[in-house]
């Protein structure tokens, strides 16, 4: 499952898996999944947020109160284990409400009810995004990642799809 709720319990990595980068300080974080829209802002001892990067997946952690996580989880293509069903589809930096931000796009086709849609838009706000979009977007073309639609999207935005 993508997004879980756990209490009281640390995130762990495969055994194979390895963090490349963490990163902890956030203005803000948006998520849209049509036709849901949150914005969540860190505030000490009530709520806070944790960007993971593996050499597997990208991991959005939330911690509330100290005692309720969400995780989600964002598996490069060809890392998923049996059973995982969220993609990630693109990285990129974009401008964004409180400023600079890096924008993850993910699918997940269970993810399909009538208050969300498959496709999972995040934007993190932080100083400095562009060292994080590229070690993702490096992993992924170390992977020849492309879409689980089959549609090839530059990370940029620059151009348009190509199939």
């Amino acid at each position: 499952m993508a997004i879980r709720f756990k209490r009281n319990q640390e995130v762990l990595l495969l055994p194979d898996e390895k963090l490349l980068r963490f990163h902890s300080t956030f203005r803000a974080i948006s998520g849209l999944s049509i036709p849901n829209y949150r914005i969540s802002f860190p505030w000490r001892g009530v709520c806070s947020f944790e960007l993971r990067i593996t050499t597997h997946r990208v991991l959005l952690v939330s911690d509330l109160f100290e005692r309720w996580i969400q995780v989600v989880d964002m598996w490069f293509p060809k890392m998923k284990p049996a059973g995982e069903t969220e993609i990630l589809t693109s990285a990129a930096v974009r401008d964004g409400l409180f400023g600079r931000c890096l924008e993850l796009k993910s699918r997940d086709p269970k993810r399909w009810k009538w208050l969300c849609s498959p496709n999972l838009t995040l934007r993190l706000f932080f100083e400095n995004p562009e060292p994080l979009e590229a070690i993702i977007s490096e992993a992924m073309k170390e992977q020849g990642s492309q879409p689980a639609d089959g549609i090839r999207r530059p990370a940029d935005g620059s151009a348009k799809p190509s199939r």
